[in-house]
């Protein structure tokens, strides 16, 4: 009896089929551990002693107080200072822009109208770029 093509495909098909499949090995994210004499994590009113903050490539994983540092982790010692985990400085001045010399931009922009600051405001919203982590800390 003469195998069948189909039956043939099965069995040329079925050791490839029944061999785990290992996924492509995802490369970790990199660990990064923030150390400070406090931390204020927004749960109470006030700040607790020997803060941590466990961050997993541009996620936060883990804030609290003496939370043991992952094997592998970079840990940046913040010394006498005080983190605040998750805030986030989310507004933009787009009336304005400061160059080299702060003092200069300042007066100028006092002695815009009304009408020229909110004509430049259109123009710095449209070319401003939002601060975003990406860079070292």
């Amino acid at each position: 009896m003469r195998p069948r093509p189909a039956f043939a495909v099965a069995l040329f098909l079925l050791p490839a089929l029944a061999s785990p499949q290992t996924p492509a090995a995802k490369k970790p994210e990199p660990i990064t551990v923030l150390k400070a004499a406090r931390i204020f994590d927004g749960r109470g009113d006030t700040a607790v002693r020997n803060g941590v903050v466990v961050v997993e490539g541009h996620t936060i994983k883990a804030v609290g107080a003496g939370i043991p540092v992952p094997p592998g982790a970079t840990v940046i010692d913040l010394g006498d200072a005080t983190l605040l985990p998750g805030f986030i400085d989310a507004h933009t001045h787009i009336t304005a822009e400061s160059g080299d010399n702060w003092f200069v931009d300042a007066v100028t922009q006092i002695r815009r109208t009304v009408p020229e600051q909110a004509l430049r405001a259109t123009e710095y919203a449209r070319t401003s770029e939002p601060d975003v982590l990406g860079g070292s800390w």
